[in-house]
């Protein structure tokens, strides 16, 4: 069906183009120039979207690191030779091992004599 069309277009184009000469090579220039303007309209809204993206992430990183920072500074003091993120780190692995793990795993197996 988009052959038959796409004949009949070029055969009414050769029909201007001899009752207009340089009608079709004008038509042609013009659709190409749609087309590169459709181009750049598409290009635009991937561009939107992506930056539509880009600031979710941004928001998505500001209240991650918020978030961290929030935990980060619940450390009072840090160990001396470690960062406040690795004394954070370890409190909150002992305290893990305390109450759930193997640590506690061992625990329960002590306790029943098993």
């Amino acid at each position: 069906m988009s052959e038959n069309v796409d004949n009949r277009v070029l055969s009414q184009a050769m029909l201007l183009d001899g009752m207009y000469p340089g009608i079709v090579e004008k038509w042609a220039a013009a659709c190409a120039a749609l087309e590169a303007e459709l181009a750049d309209y598409k290009q635009a809204a991937e561009d939107i979207a992506l930056w539509g993206d880009f600031n979710t992430l941004r928001a998505e990183l500001a209240l991650l690191r918020s978030q961290y920072y929030e935990l980060l500074y619940q450390v009072a003091t840090k160990h001396e030779n470690e960062t406040r993120h690795e004394t954070a780190l370890r409190y909150i692995r002992e305290r893990e091992n305390r109450t759930s793990g193997p640590a506690m795993m061992e625990l329960i197996i002590k306790e029943q004599g098993v």
